[in-house]
């Protein structure tokens, strides 16, 4: 669908999570499910996704947990349902790509953020 994204979601996280980057990972697979999600529906109405979908992920350490499929000590406490975003990236339904999330404050603002702040991500 271009290089434009079409959905968002925000919800709460159903589990406690033990760290940031289990946390992440955690939000990682859900977004993954959605987008796979979405492929499927696209292959169904006859616009195939050839490429993988781009997911773009500010934090290394879920890239290397998805990736790399040994169990560390870190990741066994990590419910099995939440590596499905392995699968994924295995098959090459999925390809992550890290970036780096900037936060540039107003002047007027500079301890809290506000509306008037902008995101910026840099794709490496």
């Amino acid at each position: 669908m271009g290089e434009t994204a079409f959905t968002w979601v925000s919800k709460k996280q159903p589990i406690i999570t033990l760290s940031t980057c289990e946390a992440e990972y955690v939000a990682a697979t859900s977004y993954i499910s959605h987008a796979i999600w979405l492929r499927r529906l696209l292959k169904e109405l006859n616009i195939p996704q050839k490429e993988p979908t781009e997911i773009c992920i500010d934090n290394k350490s879920v890239i290397a947990l998805a990736k790399n499929p040994v169990f560390h000590d870190r990741s066994k406490h990590i419910d099995t349902r939440y590596h499905y975003i392995r699968e994924c990236v295995a098959n090459k339904e999925v390809q992550l790509e890290y970036v780096i999330r900037l936060l540039i404050f107003s002047p007027s603002h500079s301890s809290l953020k506000t509306s008037q702040d902008e995101e910026i991500y840099l794709v490496l």
